[in-house]
């Protein structure tokens, strides 16, 4: 891993996991099979940050002299059960990048050459969230955001596939072929009729409303009383009303 921060006086600052590292940084009797790096870009935000560091952690495969390792049972397609060793996950060190002085200064960061950070005015801005919720969310001429790529994949599974007909698939059935559980693709559907131009609010009234008279469509359980999963029943009534809006 590569870490880059451009700082706003010109100065470039680069830390490398691979280049002039000794290959066991753990000792010689740790026999470590996997490194993990946590770099804390949330903490950055924070005004009592201590700085951008990286959290180094290491999986030992020892589990050292007495111990007995744990175990699980693992079985793959077309063979026989077998027994998977838990490593003992150890904690390495704590490596500072730049402290608080230092993050005042800093212009971006850079991860293996992806942006992960830059700074808007006095305030840091963390790229992950933002690129999560423009992957979600954003539409534009040239992208279309997964919201609206999985609500059109499930119109067209759902009418390829006679799923409003008795003998088709299920709503829960076709959100689980595309990835999606039916309080994601519920979710989706929401946020999306939401922000759909094309669609007078007359057309939305009683969709998302506590008031269950003004509509036909059953509204979701509160966070609280909301199951892993939202009904299938809740899902298929809000399906049909949102496709029928799009029609």
């Amino acid at each position: 891993m590569q870490v880059k921060i451009y700082y706003q006086s010109g100065r470039v600052a680069v830390f490398d996991t691979a280049n002039f590292t000794m290959p066991e940084p753990f000792g010689p009797k740790d026999k470590n099979i996997l490194t993990n790096f946590e770099l804390n870009l949330d903490s950055c935000q924070n005004e009592d940050s201590l700085g951008l560091y990286i959290d180094v952690y290491y999986y030992d495969i020892d589990p050292g002299v007495g111990k007995r390792p744990e175990t699980a049972t693992a079985l793959r397609a077309g063979r026989k059960e077998s027994k998977l060793t838990f490593p003992s996950i150890r904690s390495g060190y704590r490596l500072l990048l730049t402290d608080k002085e230092g993050l005042a200064d800093v212009g971006y960061i850079e991860v293996d050459g992806k942006i992960v950070m830059w700074r808007q005015g006095d305030d840091l801005i963390n790229a992950n969230k933002f690129e999560i919720q423009q992957f979600i969310c954003y539409n534009s001429t040239t992208a279309e955001s997964y919201n609206t790529k999985v609500l059109d994949l499930f119109r067209y599974v759902r009418n390829a596939e006679g799923g409003r007909e008795e003998h088709g698939p299920t709503d829960k059935q076709i959100a689980e072929r595309l990835g999606y559980t039916e309080a994601a693709l519920y979710k989706a559907m929401r946020d999306e009729a939401a922000n759909v131009d094309t669609i007078e609010d007359e057309d939305m009234a009683g969709v998302g409303e506590e008031d269950e008279s003004e509509s036909d469509t059953p509204e979701p359980p509160s966070p609280q009383e909301q199951p892993q999963e939202a009904p299938s029943e809740a899902i298929e009534g809000l399906a049909d009303e949102y496709l029928a809006n799009l029609s």
